[in-house]
């Protein structure tokens, strides 16, 4: 696909669509870092004193 692309296209061209890319995928993959690095943490936390987080929740 990048190759054809690459060979149709002026290397402008791709050299935008790469970076735009690259500009939407960064802060997707940061927070998918961060949602696997807190996953552990919360469901050890809810397995450990899960009332007490739901009763701090509700007030």
């Amino acid at each position: 696909m990048f190759l054809s692309l690459s060979v149709n296209q002026p290397p402008r061209l791709v050299i935008v669509v790469v970076s735009v890319m690259l500009l939407l995928l960064l802060p997707s993959y940061f927070l998918l870092l961060l949602f696997i690095d807190f996953t552990p943490l919360k469901s050890e936390f809810f397995s450990d004193n899960g009332y007490a987080v739901c009763g701090l929740r509700g007030n």
